[in-house]
């Protein structure tokens, strides 16, 4: 652990978390989810909207899992106080 006492830690298991949702490969997108709850640097409508920009256009399959890891770490990190 830092020595810092100006940094707030929240480990989050991300993997753990992107297994869940049926693969390791979505960890970025938990850890996107748990960093919008964090910080609400974004609308959350948003980011969703940029997923399915993306994922739209022949993704379509990767559509769900991505949705679905990004409201997972969105839940685990606002179930943290702060």
């Amino acid at each position: 652990m830092p020595a810092r006492d100006d940094l707030h830690i929240l480990p989050i298991p991300v993997n753990e978390i992107a297994q869940k949702q049926g693969s390791t490969r979505v960890a970025n997108v938990v850890m996107l989810g748990a960093c919008l709850a964090l910080t609400r640097a974004v609308q959350k409508a948003s980011i969703i909207g940029a997923i399915e920009a993306v994922l739209g256009h022949g993704k379509q399959h990767l559509l769900a899992i991505n949705l679905n890891a990004l409201e997972a770490g969105f839940a685990f990190a606002s179930q943290v106080p702060v």
